[in-house]
């Protein structure tokens, strides 16, 4: 799978699509989203039968450029299409000055 490329020290929101089922306050979803050993939970996920809902978080990428895996679980009814979502920290500016050097 191709890694999704984000700049380093940016606050970014990842989010995913939630379907299945119904979701409500008596059958409720959480999305925990797994980046770089902290987890994000998202409750209190709800939609109707036969529809999605977006369920997102917002976090801040390192300060270095790596790849990094997202883990995504949902608990209660519902999943997702996405349990692993693959990304790649750039530092634009070292790009950038490594563009202008090569030319």
């Amino acid at each position: 799978t191709c890694a999704l490329p984000i700049w380093v020290n940016t606050d970014v929101i990842t989010a995913v699509t939630v379907s299945g089922g119904q979701s409500d306050p008596d059958h409720p979803t959480r999305v925990s989203f797994s980046i770089e050993g902290t987890t994000y939970n998202v409750g209190n996920v709800f939609y109707p039968s036969g529809d999605s809902q977006l369920a997102w978080v917002k976090w801040r990428t390192p300060l270095e450029p790596k790849n990094m895996t997202i883990q995504v679980t949902v608990s209660g009814p519902g999943n997702t299409s996405k349990s692993t979502i693959h990304v790649k920290i750039i530092d634009l500016d070292k790009n950038r000055s490594e563009e202008h050097t090569s030319e």
